[in-house]
């Protein structure tokens, strides 16, 4: 059996912008800090590389529900809060379901600029299952399995993100050899 071809990689760098959904918007930037959204709560966390002014007022910022305190250089530090928060709270990019969570590190359990990412990987899938004739789903599952070795496991596109190209294209390389050789096994 021959290797499918694999992708065609830009020949330059592709900048990808995340923009804003339902349950994430990034409100403001500025002075080393975001000012954000997930879902029910504003939040301000912070961002060395925001190094220009925040365009709105300080009452804006002050008016979140929580603010991240560092307390080191390893964004280790602690969450100030208006009032008690929820241990996790339902959040959805697409048809992707998952929980918000205030971690002791000064993330919310997801990263949210990867969304970019996660859409590059679902309108190249989808695609690659129109070509190829079929429906998205049952294209989706396998990959799954090969990406996480499992059938039920978080999200992909959002797994992938995190686990990176090459790690991914690594696991379906194995996948398809094991596919492979329980293939040659049951010829003999």
């Amino acid at each position: 059996m021959s290797r499918p071809a694999l992708p065609v990689l830009a020949p330059a760098p592709i900048v990808m912008r995340t923009s804003g959904w339902k349950d994430y918007a990034l409100i403001d930037s500025g002075g080393g800090r975001k000012l954000e959204r997930y879902g029910p709560f504003r939040v301000v966390r912070p961002e060395p590389q925001c190094l220009w002014s925040p365009r709105l007022p300080t009452e804006d910022w002050e008016a979140a529900d929580a603010v991240f305190d560092p307390s080191d250089e390893d964004e280790a530090g602690r969450w100030r809060f208006k009032a008690q928060p929820k241990d996790t709270w339902p959040l959805a990019w697409r048809r992707v379901r998952f929980k918000g969570r205030f971690t002791a590190f000064r993330h919310l359990a997801f990263f949210p600029e990867q969304a970019a990412n996660w859409a590059w990987l679902d309108q190249a899938l989808r695609a690659a299952a129109t070509q190829l004739g079929l429906k998205a789903g049952p294209m989706f599952q396998p990959i799954r399995v090969a990406i996480c070795g499992r059938k039920n496991a978080p999200p992909l596109f959002e797994t992938m993100a995190v686990l990176g190209r090459e790690t991914c294209l690594t696991r379906v390389r194995q996948a398809e050899e094991r596919l492979q050789l329980l293939d040659e096994q049951t010829r003999l």
